[in-house]
């Protein structure tokens, strides 16, 4: 009885400790699996960005026509942000989605890398950029030789009120791939101004302009000719009328020796009464500029609701111009606009127009004028009309656009998403130029959305947490009991 005591001991023994070792094995073995299954899921956020942007715009990731770009890169891009990235975050919730749509160039793209630097600690970045303007939250974009400084300004539309600055909304995504499409574009568009005659400065034009990589020069029609090399000339809101010699040199750019191939675009300055020479110029070229302007009795057509020289205007499809904005349900601001009228149905075609009820305010009215029948149902008036002429010699077309006011390119509504002035704008010029390289990206306002999650980013998320984790602690759990039931 002794012996088999002994013997019986020795073996229970054995079969604790054997118990013990598979427990603590099973136990090993579901921590590396939890440890894999978080470091599998970092990697996997890395690597194909797995955060889920919940925002109904989008704000905090990039559209298809970045993605699409940026994915053919085949140069290296440096982004350096000039501040801390904590201290980048802690400026405002705008900061923070500006910095969520860097980072994300880098997730879309290896050759895309981000780096942040505290301009102040760093002195030799100050010497690197003497000759340029950087200060603290800008950025600097490179590639090569070339560069391209985005200030706070680039990022995002900033508003005046009594209470001081705001940021309105973000132009992040616009600012940082019209960058790298500008340092890695082998050549840049010229376009001319064209001044000598007490014009406006067109600032939102000129800024809208250079943030999409056009090179923008002056040209003073009373010293020199338009640039040869310049694919557009703009003449914008001049106050006083050209000479013969400044008509003699528009028509001999559109000209260009008999190879046509340029382009002038005319906003009509419509707080000046209408300028005959310019006048008779466009009226060669099939376009009317007619006096007073546009007004609309419907308040659904007008940009603000008691002004009726507020207005809106509609798209005219045009079948050498078609698609040259996405949403067609967003408008055109046109605020005092000029009538405009098409003389030679062959040479010229509307592009924007107002509604069949508008108007016209006669330049002579009263402060006391009301319309009349008279004045009623003049539409539709066009407000944008291209004429175009061709050559015999080379096939290429020169085109004259004449638009009803300048202020449709004012600086407020050309940053407003809410219309579509920027991109109608920019699309028309890009088509003009024949410009290949371009995005434009509406800005994103991070209002108060509904919370969703795209397909692919909520796919990845559950295989990861729904599926995998649950598996793992269910086949854990099973194991478990199978081995303890049977102790």
């Amino acid at each position: 009885m002794r012996l088999h005591y002994t013997f019986f001991g020795k073996e229970h023994k054995n079969t604790i400790i054997k118990h013990k070792i598979y427990s603590n094995l099973l136990l090993i073995l579901a921590v590396l699996l939890l440890i894999g299954a978080n470091i599998g899921a970092h990697i996997l956020t890395e690597k194909f960005s797995l955060k889920a942007d919940l925002t109904k715009n989008k704000s905090f990731s990039l559209s298809e026509d970045s993605i699409n770009y940026i994915s053919s890169l085949d140069k290296d891009i440096e982004v350096i942000v000039l501040n801390d990235r904590e201290k980048f975050l802690s400026n405002d919730d705008y900061f923070k989605q500006s910095d969520s749509v860097i980072n994300e160039y880098a997730r879309y793209s290896d050759k895309i890398k981000i780096k942040y630097i505290n301009i102040d600690e760093t002195p030799n970045i100050k010497a690197e950029y003497a000759e340029e303007e950087i200060s603290e939250n800008g950025i600097i974009v490179k590639s090569g030789s070339n560069h391209k400084i985005l200030s706070v300004q680039d990022l995002f539309n900033i508003q005046q009120s009594p209470m001081g600055a705001s940021i309105a909304s973000s132009k992040a995504e616009q600012a940082m791939t019209s960058a790298i499409i500008g340092v890695t574009s082998e050549s840049k568009i010229k376009l001319n101004i064209i001044t000598g005659f007490d014009e406006i400065n067109p600032d939102g034009l000129v800024k809208m302009l250079e943030s999409n990589n056009y090179e923008i020069d002056s040209v003073s029609m009373l010293t020199d000719d338009i640039d040869s090399q310049s694919s557009v000339a703009f003449i914008f809101a001049p106050n006083r009328d050209y000479d013969e010699e400044a008509i003699n040199k528009l028509e001999n750019y559109l000209d260009n020796n008999g190879e046509c191939g340029k382009n002038i675009i005319y906003f009509v300055n419509s707080n000046q009464r209408i300028l005959p020479k310019i006048k008779e110029f466009a009226k060669n070229w099939g376009i009317g500029i007619n006096e007073g302007w546009v007004f609309e009795p419907d308040i659904s057509r007008r940009l603000v609701a008691d002004h009726g020289l507020y207005t809106l205007c509609e798209y005219e499809y045009n079948v050498d111009y078609p698609n040259l904005v996405k949403n067609t349900s967003i408008p055109i601001a046109m605020p005092a606009s000029k009538p405009l009228e098409i003389l030679d149905k062959d040479r010229a075609s509307t592009l924007l127009k107002f509604s069949s009820a508008a108007g016209i305010y006669p330049e002579n009215a009263s402060d006391s004028w009301l319309p009349t029948e008279d004045d009623m149902n003049k539409g539709p008036i066009p407000c944008a009309v291209i004429s175009t002429k061709k050559s015999e010699k080379t096939g290429k077309k020169s085109t004259l656009t004449v638009v009803g006011a300048a202020t449709a390119v004012d600086e407020i509504f050309l940053s407003k998403n809410s219309l579509n002035n920027s991109s109608y704008f920019l699309n028309l010029i890009n088509n003009l130029t024949e410009k290949e390289e371009t995005v434009n990206i509406e800005p994103k306002t991070m209002g108060v959305s509904d919370m969703y999650i795209e397909g692919k980013k909520a796919i990845a998320i559950g295989i990861t947490f729904v599926a995998v984790l649950p598996l793992a602690s269910l086949l854990i759990g099973i194991i478990v009991w199978l081995v303890k039931r049977k102790r």
